[in-house]
């Protein structure tokens, strides 16, 4: 039966930094963050916040901060949690060895925190905002964005912006149409600024003012003559920003822009469960492996929450085929992982084993492992779904996975 110290703890903790010793103090507590995350599952939120020092056009703070303030905002998975944290290794190192470079009670050597309250969840949501590349993006009017954009290899890493015209001749909510949609760089002219792919995600909100959600894959070359714009979709204007015109229905002839898609599928996967026989050594192989934090539910099911991705979703139905590893008759997930190559050394260290070698096919690559129990579980790189497959339907994944690893 539970009780009240199986439920979430959840607290506001306020400490002062010692004049002068912010940037320090900072730097010491994104180390005991990183570590919190790494070493303690059951810390399900471990937020740190000084006070809004810039002009961001926002009223006054009430009652006034302390610039050398620091406020924490953290949630457990239970009170047995809250004291692992409070009592482990990682926060009594961090007090013994920098509690010093801030105020404690009456000026207390060694106790940090001036204030703690706990607090009792009544009602309320988390939001996830879009993302670009990873990176969240705010709404900051009707029809605009801004965030950050980075690039690997083109050396863009700044801020930059992004705008969604109104559909030709189309309310916005309706679909096929016309979008217009200009990116820049504030302070880049589009001239001087190079051309990459990316790909843009918009997530709508009920009110209906923006875009339905979309996949846009903003391909961009650099033309070297004004007639290789205009052949491209593009268009450049006195302004120096660029537009492109993506459509929901089929472009006009001679236009590089995609053709119309299939309607869009529903019900995806959206859970699955590793049933151990011994749920402790699985749950530290898993967290050491992918970092997974835990949740824990009814009977002490560990729940695994991963917040609303931009990353699109992929399920297939294949033939059986019991002498090719990976098609036996049953089920298979696959977890997204950045690197198939370093995961499956690093399972391996950890005692689980290489059960299928990558394998490039139909546009994506993925592998399978086994954990130390022996359940197979398969990993896949990022993939666009939107494109379709690339390769034979009947024989395309057999024929990979009997081939040269990829």
């Amino acid at each position: 039966m539970k009780t009240s110290k199986d439920a979430p703890v959840h607290l506001i903790s306020k400490w002062i930094f010692r004049k002068g010793r912010e940037k320090e103090g900072l730097e010491a507590l994104k180390k005991l963050a990183a570590e919190v995350l790494a070493n303690e599952p059951g810390t399900l939120m471990y937020r740190v916040h000084t006070p809004v020092v810039e002009d961001r056009g926002l009223p006054p703070s009430l009652p006034a901060s302390v610039p050398q303030e620091v406020v924490f905002i953290e949630t457990y998975a239970n009170t047995q949690a809250f004291l692992d944290h409070v009592n482990g290794p990682r926060f009594t190192r961090f007090v013994k060895e920098h509690g010093a470079l801030f105020l404690g009670p009456s000026d207390t050597p060694g106790k940090p925190f001036i204030q703690v309250q706990f607090l009792e969840l009544q009602t309320g949501f988390t939001r996830e905002p879009p993302r670009v590349n990873g990176v969240a993006l705010y709404r900051i009017g009707p029809g605009r964005l801004e965030g950050s954009w980075s690039v690997s290899g083109h050396g863009i890493n700044g801020k930059t912006g992004i705008e969604l015209a109104e559909k030709k001749g189309r309310n916005r909510s309706g679909l096929p149409g016309q979008y217009d949609v200009r990116i820049w760089n504030p302070g880049t002219p589009i001239s001087q600024a190079p051309f990459f792919t990316g790909t843009l995600t918009i997530k709508a909100l009920p009110d209906g003012t923006d875009p339905r959600m979309e996949s846009y894959a903003l391909t961009w070359t650099r033309p070297d003559s004004p007639e290789a714009y205009e052949g491209l979709g593009l268009r450049r204007k006195d302004s120096d920003e660029l537009t492109v015109s993506y459509w929901n229905q089929v472009p006009p002839a001679g236009s590089t822009q995609p053709t119309a898609q299939a309607p869009t599928n529903r019900h995806p996967s959206v859970m699955f469960e590793i049933i151990a026989n011994k749920q402790g050594p699985l749950l530290k192989f898993y967290h050491s492996l992918f970092g997974w934090n835990y949740q824990f539910g009814s009977g002490n099911f560990a729940y695994i929450r991963f917040p609303g991705q931009p990353q699109p979703l992929l399920g297939g139905i294949g033939q059986a085929n019991p002498s090719e590893p990976g098609f036996e008759p049953g089920r298979n997930f696959y977890l997204l992982v950045e690197n198939l190559k370093t995961t499956l050394e690093q399972a391996r260290k950890l005692g689980g084993s290489t059960y299928v070698e990558p394998v490039a096919v139909d546009g994506y690559r993925f592998a399978m492992m086994k954990d130390p129990e022996g359940n197979i579980v398969g990993l896949i790189e990022p993939f666009d779904s939107s494109t379709g497959p690339q390769g034979t339907q009947k024989t395309g994944r057999a024929r990979a996975r009997k081939g040269t690893p990829q």
